[in-house]
């Protein structure tokens, strides 16, 4: 990554997209970048791509903490090694998992 960032807590935004649409898409230009960070289809496009790149399982949802609702991204299946994050967005999640993923390598 570029610069450090707390991939758990990153804000949805222009920021992010432009960091996933280069580092994790591998795509170029900074001009008409999706919102990948809040539009729910173009966050698909971003798991898609995770999927192809990664053999771990991938799940998404949501759960109930707090009185709210959360979403989720988890990569992998054994409770101990998995990495999950939380978000107030489908999107945001997905965006999240991708810079956390893409740190560990």
């Amino acid at each position: 990554m570029s610069e450090h960032v707390d991939a758990y807590r990153i804000p949805s935004g222009h920021g992010l997209d432009l960091r996933i649409h280069q580092e994790i898409l591998g795509l170029d230009g900074f001009e008409n970048v999706p919102a990948y960070s809040t539009d729910d289809q173009a966050a698909k496009l971003v798991l898609k791509s995770i999927r192809k790149k990664r053999s771990r399982a991938l799940a998404t949802g949501t759960t109930h903490i707090k009185g709210g609702t959360w979403h989720f991204a988890r990569y992998g299946s054994d409770p101990s090694t998995s990495t999950e994050v939380l978000s107030e967005s489908f999107a945001l999640s997905i965006c999240r998992l991708a810079l956390v993923i893409e740190s560990q390598d």
